[in-house]
């Protein structure tokens, strides 16, 4: 009897690609990139840096002058592949898009879907960035990122509390790269700041955490352990990547204390040094706060 002859299938996509364009719209990173003066320049450098395929969205608040046309759309979009539109009210957020905030508007989200209201006179402050993040915060939970870039003042540092207390990751520009360091200098004071990096680092930081398999893969519907780092937030998934392996804390438990330390130090070391460290950072949050800096 002859043996029916195998079918070929088709090649896969790789996994990378799998996990980060196959998870639904409700798991989509959404990252509120806030800037004032000397923020076109940073703008462009992170635009500049980020794939086109990065499976997130970027919604970019300017300090605009209420009176005159931004010509940051038309900038942003000779730097990048990603399709960069100003916002129109209702207009929904897509992966892999940029969307400016238009001049004389107040912008918040609701359903992924961005909504305007006209600016408010006040004899206040105009805190956009604060009020996008904010509603960015609320809607989207640990799913939100925020990053300050160049600017004068203290907009975004309220928002960027909002977006830590969520579970999100947040990023400021290092002083260094920055044309003006008030904004994000406000933020870091405040302890508000996870990563402090030039824009460049900061999209190759956004990156890694868009296609980091534990964030990528967090939409499947299969059950976890209570430590695993599918119920944690964006914040913390990265501290536990750096943890001993579990197979260390069986072998060094049966070991005398001395030794037992000694191992589990010397594995840990060893091991950190090698994978984890390329891969993952840790993360410290309240009172055990360490903020990266590259």
């Amino acid at each position: 009897m002859k043996s029916e002859p195998k079918k070929r299938t088709p090649p896969k996509a790789s996994k990378l690609e799998a996990a980060v364009h196959s998870a639904p719209k409700d798991d989509l990173l959404i990252a509120a990139v806030g800037a004032s003066a000397g923020g076109i320049e940073a703008f462009t450098e992170l635009m500049i840096n980020l794939p086109a395929d990065s499976g997130m969205a970027f919604v970019l608040v300017q300090h605009l002058d209420p009176k005159h046309r931004s010509l940051l759309t038309e900038l942003l979009s000779k730097k990048t592949a990603m399709r960069v539109t100003e916002v129109t009210d209702g207009m929904k957020v897509e992966r892999e898009h940029v969307y400016v905030i238009p001049p004389n508007a107040t912008m918040s989200i609701s359903n992924h879907t961005l909504q305007l209201r006209p600016r408010e006179e006040s004899r206040g402050l105009h805190m956009p960035i604060d009020h996008f993040m904010r509603a960015l915060a609320e809607e989207h939970g640990n799913r939100a990122i925020g990053v300050i870039l160049s600017g004068t003042g203290t907009d975004g540092t309220l928002g960027m509390a909002e977006i830590q207390a969520q579970g999100g990751v947040t990023f400021a520009q290092d002083g260094a790269s920055a044309k003006y360091d008030a904004m994000p200098r406000s933020a870091v004071a405040a302890g508000r700041v996870d990563y402090v990096l030039a824009p460049k680092g900061t999209a190759r930081e956004l990156v890694r955490i868009a296609r980091h398999p534990y964030v990528a893969r967090s939409h499947k519907s299969e059950p976890v352990e209570v430590d695993s780092p599918k119920n944690m937030g964006l914040s913390t998934v990265f501290q536990f990547c750096e943890e001993p392996p579990g197979w260390i804390s069986r072998i060094t438990a049966r070991l005398p204390s001395f030794a037992a330390s000694s191992a589990a130090w010397w594995f840990t070391r060893s091991i950190s040094s090698k994978s984890t460290s390329s891969t993952c950072r840790t993360i410290r949050r309240k009172s055990n706060r360490s903020i990266r800096t590259c």
